[in-house]
């Protein structure tokens, strides 16, 4: 499982074998959610959330914060997710430390 950011307790993955729509997944602690991003004509259109099976949502703040940078890093998600699935490129974490 990639690890492609860390924000702040809340670590952002690939799957390694996953499939469309573009997304990533947002576990903290023994929470996971999977955020959905849906793009029309190469602009952000829609942000989704599921649940992963077996597991609950990110809890009302972590979820807060997790959707607030998702909303930020969209394009670098699905840049990341194209280079990793797409172009079988190996991913290099980030750390944000910088609050949104």
């Amino acid at each position: 499982m990639p690890k492609i950011y860390e924000y702040f307790g809340i670590i952002f993955f690939l799957y390694p074998n996953d499939h469309e729509p573009i997304h990533a997944h947002a576990i903290s602690g023994e929470y996971e959610t999977i955020f959905e991003l849906h793009f029309e004509n190469g602009q952000l259109k829609e942000i989704k959330t599921r649940k992963k099976r077996g597991k609950e949502h990110l809890p009302k703040a972590k979820m807060e914060q997790a959707r607030a940078f998702v909303e930020e890093f969209a394009v670098q998600i699905a840049e990341k997710w194209y280079r990793f699935y797409i172009l079988k490129e190996t991913l290099t974490p980030e750390k944000i430390n910088k609050k949104i």
